[in-house]
C-alpha cells in the first residue's frame, strides 16, 4: 500500500536525492537513480509531507543507516549523531556537570531546544521542562535510518525546528527473533558498557498485519576524572604551562597525577574554598589550622582540588521496552499503533559542597578557636559600631568552608517514560493518501538529591553561646528546637557526627510532563502538482516540585522554585510541488500556528531544484522559522546555577578591564568595600547566576538561506559530489538577560556607568566577591550562523577479493563542515561576539572552523571493515577574538586541532550469527589542558574524547 508511479519527466530527481541523502559512514548504499521506465516505489523524506522524492532535494539532508549506528559499538545513539560535522555537542555519557541526566542533540551550535526530533516524523518522548528529547528513549536496535535535515523545517514540522530535525526512522515491519549483545571498555580496563536486547515479530492475518516488540537493557560504568592524568588536578588560567604535559598528549614531561603534571604547585587551580574553611576580609588570618589557630592562605598551594570528586563518566542503567504494529483493515486503510515504556537512571556526582556564609555571627570565646584567633575575632567584636558592638559576637564578612564530612554532592535522575499513539493511514483513490493519528506521552522524573544542607543552619550553628551549665549550643533558641548544634568548621576535618547528621539534607524533587498531539494530513496530486495540507493540535503541560529546595534556604544544584504551566497551539498547514519545466521544480510550504501563550505566528518556505543535465542539479530555499518559547523559559520559577565567569573588580582580572585605579569608582559603586578594588582574588572559576521564566516571551523567529549543488559525473560512476551553503539568522531570541553571567559582568564594567541595567543585576558579597547576577529570560538575543557543508561519496568494485572472495569493493566517503561565523548579539545594543573558532564564555563548546568524518570502507563478500578519520580544527579562547586578550595572558590560550581514528571490523558467520567489533580513538588522543575557561575536567567533555581508546564486541543472532 502507499505504492505509486512517477511520470517520466520526474525520474531524473531520484539521482538528486541520493546525492542528498549522502550516507556518511560505509556500511549502508546510497539511492540508486531510477532508469528506463522501471516503475519506482514512492518515498517520503524528511523536510516534507508530500510523497515526492524531488522534495527531499531542496535542502540538504544527511541519512544514516540504522547500521551505522550499531556499527561503532555503542547503544547510546548520541555517540554516532555527536560524530556528524554539523552537530555540535549536547549531553551525553560523559556530561557531568552541567547535566540534566539526558542525552541530546544540538543542530549548528545553535542549542537542542531549536531542533527538533522526531520517531517516524512523530513528535517523541519530551523529557525536560524545555521540550527537548531524551535520546536514551530511542530504541537503537530498531533504527532503520535517521535523517538529519540541516536547513530548517519549521514550516513543515512547527516549533523547535529552528536549527533543523533529526528523524528517526524505526522498523515497522520485523519477521523473526534476534537476540544482540554489546561489551566495550577503555584500554585502561574501565569506562565498561553494556547492552543487550531482544526483537521479535512476525505476520498475522494472512500477511495483513505485523506485530513488533523490543525489549533493550543498557548499562553504563561510572568513571572518574582522577582515574586520568589529564583530568587528575583541575588547571586555571595563568598557570598552565603547556610544553610540560604529558608525553601522549603531544608533550614531553610524564604526569602521573602527581606535582610533575605542570611546573610545580603555583600551577593548580582549584576552589578556595577549601576544607580547613577559607576566611576574607579579616587581617591576619587566611584559614584555619586544625585547632581553630590562624594560618596564612597560601595561593600557590591551599586550593582544593574538587577533580577528583567528579565523575568523567557518568553512570547509567536503562531499560526500554518498544512495541508496534499495523493491520489492513481493507487495501484503503491500514490501523497503526506504537507504545513505549522506558526507565532510565543516571547519577552525576560533585564535590563536597561549600557553605559561603556571608555575615556570619561568630562567639568571640568560641572553644572551637584558638587563643590568637580569639582575640582577632575580639578585636572585630570591639571595632563594629551601633548594637552590635562588644556583643561578644564578631561579624565575618566571608567564611568558605568546604564539607567534606557531609560528603560528596550526588544527584540520581530516574526518569520513567510512555507514551502511546495510534492513527490510520491510506489511500483516498488513486491520486490521495491521508494520516491521521493521536499521541499520548508523559515522562516523570524523580530527582534524589543527597548530602547537601541549609544555609541558615549553617549560620545558625555558628553562632554559638554557654548554657547554664557551661556545655555549648546554639545561641538561637528556635534553631536548637529544631535540633541546631554548635559546628566547628574551623580546621579540616573538625566537623562532628552530629554536626554532619544536623546539616545534612537529602532532598526529593519531581517533575510531571506531559503531550497530546492529534493530527491529520492527505496529500496528493492535483495536475501534476503535489500538494500536503493538515491541521495539528498540541497540548504540553509540565509540573516541577522542587521540595526543599523550594525555601531558598538550599544552593546546591539550584534547585529553585516550583515550575508549572502549559500551552496549547492549533495549526494547519499546506505544501505544493510543482514541476515548472523538464529542468526546474518548485515547492513551498506555509504554517499558522495560533499558540495559548505566543500568540499566532506564521512560518513558510520555498524553495527550487534545477537540473540542466543529468550530472548537476542546482537547489535553493529560503525559510522563515518560528520557535515558539517553551514551558521552562515561560514559567520557571527562579533557580540559581553556577558557570565560568570572570569578576573585573578582583585582583585576577582588573587588569583587563584598566586596572584598579580605573575601576574603584564602578567596583565600589556595585558593592565592593572602598579600597578593595583589585585587593581580592576571586574566590571562584564559577559564580552563581539566578535566572527564572517570563510569561510575557513572544516566539523567536528565524531566517534560513540554503544554496546547493550536487554533481554526479556520468564520466566517473558511482561518484556524488555535495556542496551546500546555509545561512541561518535569528532575531528576538530567547535567553538569559545580557546572554549570561559573564557577559553580564563584562557589559558592566566595560560600560563605567552603575546606573546600567547590567550592573543593576549584580550583588556582592561583603569580602567584595559576586554573589548572584540575576538573569531572567527575555526576547533579546540575536544569533545568526553560516558555513558550507561538502559531501563526497565514491565507491567502486573490485574484480576480485584480496582473500579469494567473488564480491569485493570499496567504498569511500567524507562530509565536512566549514563555518563561516557563528555570531551571538547578546541584547541589540550589545556587541557582535564571534565564536565560530572559539571556546568558552558565551560561546560555550568549542566551535571549531573545520570538522570532517572520512570513512573507507573494504568489502568482501560476508566480511567488511571500515577506517574512519575524525577531525575537528583548533580554536582558541573567545577573548582572544572578542575582547582583544593577549594570548601570552593566558596558560592555554588554544586548544589543539583534534583527529580520532576508529577501526569496525564486521563478519556474518552463518546465516543467523553475525560479529562485529572495533577500536575507537586508536591512537589515545586526549585533549589539550585548558584553563579556567572550560567546563571541567581541564577540557570539554562532551566534545573531546576523555576517556580515550576503546575496544568494543558485538554480536547478533537472528532466526
Amino acid at each position: 500500500m502507499g505504492t505509486r508511479f512517477l511520470p517520466k519527466n520526474k525520474r531524473r530527481v531520484l539521482a538528486l536525492l541520493s546525492s542528498s541523502m549522502l550516507i556518511t559512514a560505509g556500511h549502508a548504499n546510497l539511492v540508486s537513480a531510477a532508469e528506463g521506465d522501471e516503475a519506482i516505489e514512492e518515498v517520503m523524506v524528511t523536510g516534507s509531507r508530500i510523497r515526492r522524492t524531488e522534495q527531499g532535494s531542496t535542502s540538504p539532508v544527511i541519512v544514516l543507516s540504522g547500521d551505522e549506528f550499531r556499527s561503532i559499538g555503542s547503544s547510546n545513539v548520541e555517540d554516532m549523531l555527536n560524530r556528524l560535522p554539523q552537530v555540535a555537542a549536547g549531553f551525553n555519557g560523559t556530561a557531568n556537570n552541567p547535566s540534566d541526566g539526558t542525552a541530546t542533540v544540538d543542530l549548528r551550535h545553535l542549542g537542542s531546544n531549536r531542533t527538533l526530533v522526531l520517531v517516524n516524523g512523530r513528535r517523541y518522548l519530551q523529557s525536560t521542562q524545555q521540550g527537548t528529547v531524551d535520546l536514551n528513549n530511542v530504541p537503537a536496535a530498531l533504527i532503520e535510518n535517521v535523517e538529519i535535515v540541516t536547513g530548517g523545517a519549521s514550516a513543515v514540522y512547527g516549533s523547535d525546528a529552528i536549527a533543523g530535525v533529526v528523524n528517526f526512522k524505526i522498523k515497522d515491519d520485523f519477521e523473526g527473533l534476534e537476540f544482540r549483545a554489546e561489551y566495550g571498555l577503555s584500554h585502561k580496563g574501565d569506562a565498561g558498557k553494556r547492552s543487550f536486547s531482544t526483537t521479535f515479530g512476525g505476520n498475522f492475518s494472512d500477511d495483513r498485519g505485523n506485530i513488533v516488540a523490543h525489549l533493550g537493557f543498557t548499562t553504563r560504568e561510572k568513571n572518574h576524572m582522577a582515574d586520568r592524568d589529564f583530568s587528575y588536578h583541575v588547571l586555571r588560567d595563568g598557570l598552565v604551562q603547556p610544553d610540560t604535559q604529558n608525553s601522549s598528549f603531544g608533550y614531553s614531561t610524564p604526569c602521573n597525577g602527581a606535582t610533575n603534571c605542570v611546573k610545580g604547585l603555583d600551577q593548580w587551580g582549584g576552589s578556595s574554598s577549601i576544607p580547613a574553611t577559607r576566611i576574607n576580609g579579616v587581617d591576619g588570618i587566611g584559614k584555619f589550622g586544625p585547632n581553630g589557630e590562624p594560618l596564612p592562605w597560601i595561593e600557590a598551594s591551599d586550593r582544593y582540588n574538587w577533580s577528583l570528586d567528579q565523575y568523567l563518566q557518568i553512570p547509567q542503567e536503562r531499560r526500554l521496552i518498544y512495541v508496534s504494529g499495523h493491520y489492513d483493515i481493507s487495501d484503503n486503510v491500514r490501523f497503526y499503533a506504537q507504545a513505549i515504556s522506558s526507565n532510565n537512571e543516571v547519577s552525576t556526582q560533585l564535590p563536597p559542597h561549600s557553605a559561603t556564609p556571608g555575615n556570619a555571627l561568630v562567639d568571640v570565646d568560641s572553644p572551637f578557636l584558638s587563643a590568637a584567633t580569639q582575640a582577632i575575632f575580639a578585636g572585630l567584636d570591639a571595632a563594629e559600631t551601633g548594637a552590635g558592638q562588644n556583643d561578644g559576637f564578631a561579624i565575618i564578612p566571608g567564611l568558605n568552608r568546604r564539607m567534606v564530612e557531609i560528603g560528596n554532592r550526588q544527584q540520581k535522575f530516574v526518569r520513567s517514560g510512555a507514551q502511546f499513539l495510534a492513527g490510520f493511514e491510506g489511500q483516498i483513490n488513486d491520486t490521495w493518501n491521508y494520516n491521521v493519528y493521536y499521541s499520548f506521552a508523559k515522562v516523570d522524573t524523580k530527582r534524589q538529591v543527597n548530602n547537601v544542607f541549609r544555609n541558615s543552619a549553617v549560620l545558625a550553628g555558628l553562632k554559638t553561646n554557654f548554657a547554664s551549665n557551661g556545655d555549648l549550643q546554639c545561641a538561637d533558641a528556635s534553631a536548637r528546637a529544631l535540633g541546631c548544634v554548635p559546628i566547628n568548621i574551623y580546621g579540616a576535618g573538625n566537623l562532628s557526627q552530629e554536626a554532619v547528621d544536623y546539616l545534612r539534607v537529602n532532598i526529593d524533587t519531581t517533575t510531571f510532563i506531559k503531550e497530546q498531539v492529534a493530527s491529520a494530513v492527505i496529500d496528493g496530486e492535483i495536475k501534476n502538482v503535489g500538494v500536503a495540507v493538515g491541521v495539528e493540535w498540541r497540548e504540553d503541560s509540565s509540573d516541577y516540585r522542587p521540595g526543599m529546595f523550594a525555601t531558598g534556604d538550599i544552593t546546591a544544584f539550584g534547585g529553585g522554585k516550583p515550575t508549572a504551566g502549559s500551552f496549547n497551539v492549533l495549526e494547519a498547514f499546506a505544501e505544493v510541488s510543482m514541476s515548472l519545466h523538464d529542468t526546474l521544480d518548485l515547492s513551498a510550504g506555509a504554517r499558522i500556528s495560533d499558540y495559548s501563550t505566543a500568540g499566532r505566528v506564521s512560518s513558510y518556505a520555498g524553495g527550487l531544484v534545477w537540473s540542466p543535465s543529468d550530472s548537476i542539479s542546482v537547489r535553493g530555499q529560503y525559510q522563515r522559522a518560528v520557535r515558539a518559547p517553551n514551558i521552562l523559559e515561560l514559567f520557571e520559577g527562579n533557580s540559581s546555577t553556577s558557570s565560568i565567569a570572570s569578576d573585573p573588580c578582583s585582583r585576577d582580572h582588573v587588569d583587563s578591564f584598566g586596572g584598579a585605579a580605573a575601576m574603584a569608582s564602578l567596583c565600589e559603586a556595585t558593592g565592593v568595600a572602598a579600597g578593595q578594588t583589585g585587593q581580592f582574588n576571586q574566590l571562584n572559576t564559577e559564580i552563581r547566576g539566578v535566572t527564572g521564566g517570563n510569561p510575557d516571551l513572544s516566539a523567536e523567529t528565524s531566517d534560513t538561506f540554503t544554496l546547493g549543488v550536487v554533481i554526479e559525473p556520468e564520466f566517473v560512476p558511482n561518484l556524488s559530489i555535495t556542496i551546500d551553503y546555509y545561512s541561518i539568522k535569528i532575531k528576538d531570541a530567547i535567553d538569559k538577560f545580557g546572554g549570561g553571567v559573564d557577559t553580564v559582568l563584562d557589559r558592566c564594567y566595560s560600560s563605567g556607568d552603575v546606573s546600567s541595567p547590567f550592573c543593576q543585576v549584580i550583588t556582592r558579597r561583603p569580602d567584595g566577591n559576586v554573589d548572584e547576577v540575576f538573569t531572567t529570560r527575555a526576547n533579546l538575543a540575536n544569533l545568526k550562523t553560516s558555513g558550507v557543508d561538502v559531501r563526497i561519496r565514491h565507491s567502486f568494485d573490485l574484480d576480485k577479493g584480496l582473500f579469494g572472495g567473488e564480491v569485493a569493493g570499496v567504498n569511500l566517503s567524507l562530509t565536512g563542515t566549514y563555518v563561516i561565523n557563528n555570531q551571538k548579539q547578546v541584547d541589540f545594543e550589545a556587541p557582535v561576539i564571534e565564536c565560530s573558532g572559539t571556546f568558552g564564555g558565551t560561546c560555550g563548546d568549542p566551535n571549531s572552523k573545520w570538522r570532517s568524518m572520512s570513512t573507507v570502507t573494504y568489502f568482501e563478500d560476508d566480511f567488511s571493515t571500515s577506517l574512519t578519520w575524525r577531525y575537528m580544527s583548533s580554536v582558541s579562547d573567545r577573548r582572544i577574538k572578542n575582547d582583544g586578550l593577549d594570548p601570552a595572558a593566558l596558560g592555554s590560550p588554544y586548544s589543539k586541532a583534534m583527529s580520532y581514528l576508529d577501526l569496525t571490523v564486521a563478519y556474518r558467520l552463518s546465516e543467523t550469527v553475525s560479529l562485529n567489533g572495533g577500536v575507537n580513538n586508536i591512537l589515545n588522543a586526549m585533549p589539550t589542558f585548558l584553563g579556567s575557561n572550560q567546563i571541567e575536567a581541564n577540557t570539554f567533555p562532551t566534545v573531546y574524547d576523555v576517556i580515550g581508546t576503546q575496544f568494543f564486541v558485538a554480536t547478533t543472532v537472528k532466526f
